[in-house]
């Protein structure tokens, strides 16, 4: 008997093979690993008791069995297991500790077995998970939250389901001789290549989000007749896929969506059928894909592919050898593999470059790019672009050279000739500067990598005294178009409501400011008492030549008792170069005291102190209001607009209190 690896956790079990006999799973043939440690986090103890940690990769082989059983097992490393050996997952969670997407391996090959039985596996990260030469799967009652991670099953590998939910992942993919029997389960995809080596799948009382047929790029098949919903009993070589061999039955199995993927130059034939997601493989030198939309087809040829009577909710075409290819007026999901040259015309496209080490050139003209996945790819990307990417957009290990074109236009929008332009990185140091052509365009490479792809940088340009800036990102739309004219904000007054406000109560203050400039403007407005900011305010797109009037409702939490200079101030917009006119300061200073204190010997002049004198001024001047002939603002303590009881009750409440 012997301990595998570094484990902590006495709920890790391991057991050797000796020679050809098994030892048998009772109390004196199982190992503990070593002492149990208690998890640190709560929301652990929510679920185990006991948390084992084990670090480097686990290897199991030979005649060796590895039991995981009642606790939390964090795996950092690879898992092996090969040449006969079970790994053996009970009652436990088993997740994957990754720093990066596909950062480690999850292989079962060479006749090994995996068995997981009402337990979850999880990785917050992709995670490469492979079944292969006659391996064994069994999941029993098991949670699988594994992102980003497709699960395969190749040569003569087998994969058991039961009562199990594999949602949080993107599925199942089987081939080559493997096989799969289903059995009141849910799950995200199933994925079948159907043509060399046949699979047998049976799935029974189950639900599958996306079923996938994967045709082999020399099969020649007819689809007919295949359409979601629940389906009673289905074997697909009877009832719809002809001209290939295959073995998969459904029964009572709810099937939410069909995906079924040929090459290009397969002469594979949809018929009456609806396809939530139709794939297109591309081998060819040279390929012009027209007007590929999610739409029905009463009959449409691509390449050799027909559809006939045919829906296809959602269009993905997967470029797999050193090809041009371009993309007009569709809408679709790209997937190159290969180094690949690919140009996409008034379409809208979403890319996906996942662990093929793909370069190439991207160039685009009037389209839209609505997601962007890429991982290890080498890119250089053109045209005229918008990128929509709030929905997805990930990065890892990859650099993109991307060229920015510019439109410089003066404020009557015709191009401006010769306009220095000057592109700055964050610490002002400047990358790249150049002048506009005739056109009022200029044209500039940026090199985005790991280390700066989310970098903004800024470019600015230049020309007598008008000047236009705008800020640079891997995710700017192209062209860059940029308004050139004078940029000038100005605060032109500041007044607060009041001379006397109380500690910790509002001061309302109206500001004016204008745009004197030639453009629109947005911008913020801060006000001041002395250099403490009591209130910002965000002036949206101002017309230029106008001016407007806000109310602003200023805090004096914190401020100390005494007097205060009150002014406002606008934020320099960008290329705004006279600056002089941006402040502007209240003549009579306001005074912080004691809520309440608004009155003194001389009526009407506060005094530090609340006291009757206060009281009897507020009565003088009960239920005056904005209008009225002795209105005083300074006595409508809590700022509602009318002197009455409630500024009453806040000087009693603070009567006999002084600064």
């Amino acid at each position: 008997m012997q301990e595998i690896g570094d484990l902590h956790g006495r709920t890790v079990f391991v057991l050797l093979l000796i020679g050809m006999s098994l030892l048998s799973f009772t109390p004196q043939n199982i190992a503990r690993a070593a002492k149990s440690t208690k998890a640190q986090n709560s929301s652990y103890l929510l679920m185990y008791e006991n948390v084992t940690t084990h670090e480097g990769d686990l290897i199991i082989d030979g005649t060796q069995t590895y039991v995981i059983e009642n606790c939390l097992y964090i795996q950092t490393g690879s898992i092996q297991v090969r040449d006969w050996g079970r790994l053996i997952v009970r009652d436990s969670e088993l997740r994957v500790n990754q720093t990066y997407l596909w950062c480690y391996n999850f292989t079962i090959e060479d006749y090994g077995t995996f068995e997981i039985d009402n337990s979850t596996l999880t990785s917050d990260r992709a995670l490469n998970i492979d079944f292969n030469e006659y391996s064994e799967a069994t999941f029993d009652s098991v949670t699988l939250n594994l992102t980003q991670t497709l699960i395969t099953f190749h040569h003569f590998s087998k994969a058991t389901l039961y009562q199990s939910s594999i949602l949080q992942c993107h599925g199942l993919y089987f081939d080559d001789y493997s096989e799969a029997s289903i059995t009141n389960s849910d799950i995200t995809q199933i994925q079948v290549q159907i043509g060399v080596g046949a699979c047998k799948i049976k799935v029974m009382n189950s639900s599958i989000s996306t079923f996938g047929i994967d045709l082999d790029p020399c099969s020649s098949a007819e689809v007919n007749h295949l359409r979601p919903g629940f389906i009673g009993y289905l074997n697909l070589q009877q009832a719809t896929v002809h001209g290939v061999i295959l073995d998969i039955t459904l029964n009572d199995t709810r099937v939410d969506e069909w995906a079924v993927h040929a090459d290009y130059d397969s002469g594979t034939t949809i018929s009456d059928s609806t396809i939530g997601r139709l794939g297109i493989y591309i081998h060819n030198p040279t390929v012009c894909l027209d007007s590929l939309n999610p739409v029905f087809y009463e009959y449409k040829e691509i390449g050799k592919i027909i559809l006939n009577k045919t829906v296809a909710t959602g269009i993905t075409v997967f470029i797999c050898e050193h090809s041009v290819v371009t993309i007009m007026n569709s809408t679709l999901r790209l997937y190159p593999y290969s180094p690949s040259k690919l140009y996409v015309n008034e379409s809208v496209v979403i890319l996906q470059i996942e662990g093929s080490d793909f370069s190439g050139s991207l160039c685009f003209l009037g389209s839209t790019l609505q997601g962007m996945s890429i991982f290890h790819t080498d890119l250089y990307m053109c045209g005229t672009v918008d990128l929509d990417l709030s929905g997805e957009f990930n990065w890892f290990s990859s650099s993109i050279k991307r060229n920015y074109s510019t439109i410089l236009r003066d404020n009557t929008n015709n191009p401006t000739e010769n306009a220095a332009l000057t592109l700055f990185e964050k610490n002002d140091t400047i990358v790249w500067n150049g002048t506009t052509n005739s056109l009022g365009q200029a044209n500039f490479n940026l090199t985005f990598t790991d280390n700066n792809y989310t970098d903004t940088l800024r470019l600015e340009a230049v020309k007598g005294n008008m000047s236009a800036t705008k800020n640079i990102s891997f995710l700017s739309d192209t062209p860059v178009t940029m308004v050139l004219g004078r940029h000038d904000i100005a605060m032109m007054n500041v007044a607060p409501a009041k001379t006397v406000v109380g500690q910790g109560r509002i001061l309302d203050t109206n500001f004016t400011v204008a745009n004197l400039g030639d453009l629109a403007e947005t911008f913020y407005a801060t006000i001041y008492a002395n250099a403490t900011n009591i209130g910002t305010y965000t002036v949206f797109n101002l017309a230029n030549g106008t001016s407007t009037t806000l109310a602003f409702a200023c805090s004096t939490a914190g401020l100390a008792y005494g007097n205060y200079t009150i002014s406002a101030n606008t934020q320099p917009v960008l290329g705004e170069n006279f600056t002089a006119d941006n402040n502007c300061t209240y003549s009579i200073p306001v005074h912080v005291g004691v809520p309440g204190d608004i009155s003194g010997p001389t009526s009407g002049v506060y005094d530090g102190t609340v006291n009757m004198r206060d009281i009897s001024y507020m009565i003088i001047l009960f239920n005056t209001r904005p209008g009225s002939p002795s209105w005083n603002p300074n006595a409508d303590v809590n700022g509602d607009g009318v002197v009455n009881m409630r500024d009453i009750s806040i000087a009693i409440l603070n009567f006999n209190k002084h600064e």
